[in-house]
């Protein structure tokens, strides 16, 4: 017995050693232009108050302003959408949010490449999940759901992520910004490619050009109901398990795209019935704006940073239009 509690001491301190050097390591090298970093802090400063929140990829995490959303719907919103998340991730996050805060409503977003991609492939985007899951069980669970064992110590420990230990410019400089005023305030640097504002917003001023090129689009780009995975279709359906099991309203979004990308994106009216028939079957709303009238008046290209993503600007006006259009459709039932 006396054996087995020096043992368990030792693994202890051990343990906490590691998780004490884990957060130096993530302070002096976790670049501050990183914008998971005011993500993270906003999610626990928000603990609680989360009424809606906002899921999907990049098209919902650059394209929709969720303060804004928030101001139209009067429930406080938070942007929880990455680039190209997993439908698992996305499953995920979710059931950890319904266990910190009281959702009303999610708006997930969905498209093409959404159910037809495979990014469980990409450490990098499972990690992004980990990083913003709050629950200490529940990244255990993504952890061991998502991961292969030779994987487990780089979800854990950031140290092990670390490339550039001996660069120290880098660490001086990141440093000196998490020293600063600004940091402590949840603001991103300047000159960060994509500006954080809060509550897991962030976006560009940048403007689309309108460049494009046909030969650059994948087959995962165009809409075929062949293509969809199981992985994918079995996390949407248990998405929709859980939203109806804790009382959360689940909408299904299809942001508006440039009409350059729009027109080689395949058969999108069966895109459309294919959602719209699985919101039947579980008690959700499509909101699909593909096809919304005018659409492309409303958000020329000014209004996006490349051929799908909106800027800045088209974020705040989606915002008002996804919040419009939905306390329409609620005032009609």
């Amino acid at each position: 017995m006396r054996n087995f509690r020096k043992i368990l001491l030792r693994v202890l301190l051990l343990g906490a050693f590691l998780m004490v050097f884990n957060k130096a390591v993530r302070f002096v090298y976790e670049e501050p232009n990183q914008n998971v970093i005011y993500t993270r802090s906003d999610l626990k400063k928000s603990n609680g108050e989360v009424e809606t929140l906002i899921l999907g990829t990049s098209l919902m995490h650059w394209g929709v302003n969720g303060q804004v959303l928030g101001e139209v719907l009067d429930s406080p919103t938070f942007n929880l959408a990455t680039s190209s998340q997993p439908m698992d991730g996305t499953y995920y996050l979710l059931k950890d949010q319904i266990k910190h805060n009281p959702l009303k409503r999610v708006f997930l977003g969905v498209h093409v490449t959404v159910m037809q991609n495979d990014t469980n492939s990409n450490i990098n985007l499972r990690r992004g999940i980990f990083d913003r899951i709050q629950s200490p069980l529940g990244k255990l669970e993504y952890m061991f759901k998502t991961a292969e064992p030779k994987e487990y110590e780089s979800y854990l420990f950031y140290s092990t992520r670390v490339d550039n230990v001996m660069t120290w410019e880098v660490a001086k400089s990141n440093v000196k910004y998490k020293l600063s005023d600004d940091y402590r305030n949840n603001k991103s640097p300047e000159n960060s490619r994509y500006t954080y504002q809060t509550m897991g917003d962030e976006n560009t001023e940048k403007i689309y050009d309108g460049s494009f090129s046909v030969e650059k689009l994948r087959k995962s780009t165009v809409w075929n109901r062949k293509r969809l995975l199981e992985i994918n279709t079995t996390h949407l359906q248990k998405i929709a398990d859980i939203c109806k099991k804790n009382g959360v309203e689940l909408n299904l979004v299809i942001p508006p795209m440039t009409w350059e990308y729009t027109k080689h994106a395949g058969d999108l009216d069966d895109m459309h019935n294919y959602f719209q028939e699985f919101c039947d079957e579980n008690d959700a709303n499509l909101y699909d704006f593909t096809y919304y009238d005018g659409i492309y008046d409303i958000f020329p290209n000014e209004y996006f940073q490349d051929k799908k993503h909106l800027n800045a600007r088209g974020a705040v006006k989606f915002a008002e239009l996804i919040g419009e259009t939905y306390l329409e459709d609620h005032e009609e039932q």
